[in-house]
């Protein structure tokens, strides 16, 4: 008799296979993150410029795992409303005229690192959520032990003006300028200054609480030590807001989203408040030099409050303004006018209202002090398009969803 030919899979079968394989990509995934966590931390003391490319490949792997939502649908929409308000013209304008000839002039594009990075860093700690929650702890740990090390490394190394870093650097072959040194030694600061609330109420939570002295003596050692102001402010408002939503958590985070949405839509107003330097001026030096930008800046702004004068004019404007204005909201206005600066304001509410969704009520004040910490950096210091400043704000995501107690975060 013929064979009979074999039976087809069933439905149910085939499902079990599919889910066979996405249990097995996930955990594969997981142990890349967990790869990535270990190198987030080696690079937080040596080279933070790194923070982009790890947050673009883990994001790149965790792609697959986000899950839609309603309420993530919102900040998606805002997010990409921004990006497109920012980055939009300038991709027009090159593809119009094509003048990118050469992969440098490709990847000095900040437009084009915008639109990836919108996709790829919100994938990395979305994607993370549906992780299973012993892959989660193992990323946490590793992220959290491995900040409490930074931090000791750099209270010895501003004890000893950044010779740490000088050694280990000029071993490497890149030995820093003597008058961008200190700058250099410090850099670990910053990273600790946005994630010292979660990190130290994790591992408060589980011992040894020792460490947890570290990671608050790091920022004060890297000001004394190293100069470097801005991550000890940070820290500071990092802790009073820290405290502020464990007493009263609901006016806390209303008092949360009218500060940021004041900050960002006020600011060219604001800057005016502060005294200007000169002679026998009384701010010292970091802060003169931020004055001036920002008076400088703000002139600017009102010659086209409405539209802005487009993605990277920060950049042309020589000594004036080197590089970017050192503050966030300045930058918005400068580039992206009164739209950017209103995206800007709703992307700021959708975050404080998602942080309020968290249940665990320190980790929710964990969360609303980190974010603090952030805006106060990126008020003092960095660029708002730079990749590294970025990716530090999506690995800091990426331990506040992972590191939470089980279901404190909403799936949804």
């Amino acid at each position: 008799m013929p064979e009979r030919p074999a039976a087809a899979p069933s439905a149910a079968e085939e499902m079990t296979t599919s889910n066979a394989w996405r249990t097995r990509l996930k955990a594969a995934a997981g142990y890349w993150l967990l790869l990535l966590c270990a190198l987030f931390i080696v690079s937080a003391f040596l080279a933070p410029q790194s923070f982009a490319v790890l947050a673009a490949a883990g994001g790149l792997a965790m792609l697959g795992f986000v899950a839609p939502s309603r309420t993530r649908a919102a900040g998606f929409l805002l997010l990409s409303l921004l990006c497109a308000w920012a980055a939009g013209p300038q991709l027009a304008a090159i593809t119009s005229a094509k003048s990118v000839t050469s992969y440098d002039q490709l990847e000095r594009l900040t437009s084009l690192k915008l639109v990836l990075m919108s996709v790829l860093f919100p994938a990395l700690c979305l994607g993370a959520m549906c992780l299973p929650k012993a892959a989660q702890d193992r990323l946490s740990a590793m992220i959290a032990w491995g900040m409490a090390w930074v931090a000791g490394l750099i209270v010895i190394d501003a004890a000893l003006q950044g010779a740490v870093f000088n050694a280990i650097a000029t071993a490497a072959g890149s030995p820093p300028r003597p008058d961008l040194a200190p700058v250099k030694a410090a850099q670990g600061a910053y990273p600790i200054a946005v994630l010292i609330a979660p990190v130290s109420l994790w591992i408060w939570r589980r011992g040894p609480r020792s460490a947890v002295g570290v990671l608050a003596a790091a920022p004060a050692a890297a000001c004394l030590g190293l100069g470097a102001d801005a991550p000890f402010a940070a820290a500071l408002a990092a802790g009073a807001v820290f405290v502020a939503m464990t007493l009263r958590p609901g006016l806390s985070l209303k008092l949360l989203a009218a500060f940021g949405s004041l900050y960002f839509l006020a600011a060219p107003w604001l800057v005016r408040l502060v005294p200007a330097s000169g002679e026998g001026s009384a701010l010292p030096a970091s802060w003169a030099h931020r004055e001036r930008i920002w008076r400088f800046v703000s002139d600017r702004i009102l010659e086209r409050p409405l539209l802005g004068h487009g993605l990277d004019a920060s950049r042309g404007y020589g000594d004036q303004v080197p590089l970017h204005p050192h503050n966030s909201a300045l930058q918005i206005w400068l580039e992206l006018g009164l739209p950017g600066a209103t995206l800007m304001v709703a992307l700021c509410v959708w975050l404080v209202w998602r942080i309020g969704a968290v249940t665990d009520p320190l980790w929710r004040a964990a969360a609303g002090a980190s974010l603090t910490a952030y805006a106060v950096i990126g008020a003092l210091s960095f660029g708002v398009w730079q990749e590294w400043w970025l990716g530090l704000a999506a690995f800091a995501a990426l331990f506040i969803v992972t590191g939470a107690p089980a279901r404190a975060i909403p799936s949804s």
